[in-house]
């Protein structure tokens, strides 16, 4: 008769040392130890961590490398397209100015009638 392990009983622990090298590696629910006293005790799941370590990498450089798609916006700002939204801005801000201007002559305009 085997003993099984309730999964929230089972232990895991891992030791690095402080430059982040594995000391021990016990996983209680999953193959026992795998590193013991810095020698790799259980080859195979070794490698199957090591394997979801370089998918790990592979997929965030799948990501950094995706294709850009042709008709998204560009999103680099050169010094030209700097002035050309500063000149925006400013007519922006020179139209605002105007409408306050009107506005404060109707309210003028209004308080002399009352």
């Amino acid at each position: 008769m085997s003993i099984q392990i309730a999964p929230h009983m089972a232990r895991k622990r891992l030791v690095k040392d402080t430059q982040g090298n594995i000391i021990d590696w016990l996983d209680e629910a999953d193959g026992g130890w795998i590193v013991r006293g810095r020698n790799v005790v259980n080859k195979e799941r070794w490698e199957q961590e090591q394997q979801k370590e370089k998918d790990k990498k592979e997929a965030a450089m799948a990501i950094v490398k995706q294709k850009v798609d042709e008709n998204a916006p560009d999103r680099t700002v050169t010094p030209a397209v700097a002035k050309e939204n500063l000149a925006k801005a400013s007519k922006q801000e020179e139209r605002i100015d105007k409408m306050e201007e009107k506005l404060d002559a109707i309210l003028k305009a209004i308080n002399a009638k009352s």
